[in-house]
């Protein structure tokens, strides 16, 4: 069962397309090329497909950097947009409390 609300993973489905070509993605999720364009443009997938497509997009991920702390600000600030000025207010004071983070040794 899909678990990503469909906006969100139809932006992190056509992030990743723009990395590589839409035949080279679309083969590696073992859908058509065609299923993959008209999803990005916003037809509607069927729930096997998105979770084909969320398991595609977690195994990217899994390539990539190891998280960092910039990459952590990066994501938090994407997340912030979402968020009252309070509650933003109030993420960024609990970050600043602890310090920020450390690496792991």
């Amino acid at each position: 069962m899909p678990t990503l609300p469909v906006e969100l993973l139809r932006d992190a489905v056509a992030r990743a397309v723009v990395q590589t070509s839409l035949r080279k993605a679309a083969r590696e999720i073992s859908i058509s090329p065609n299923g993959l364009r008209n999803f990005i443009n916003g037809a509607v997938a069927r729930p096997a497909t998105c979770l084909k497509l969320e398991r595609w997009i977690a195994r990217r991920n899994l390539k990539s950097r190891m998280p960092t702390e910039g990459r952590f600000i990066k994501l938090l600030n994407e997340v912030a947009v979402d968020l009252t000025p309070r509650n933003a207010a109030a993420l960024d004071r609990g970050y600043g409390a602890a310090g920020g983070f450390e690496a792991k040794s």
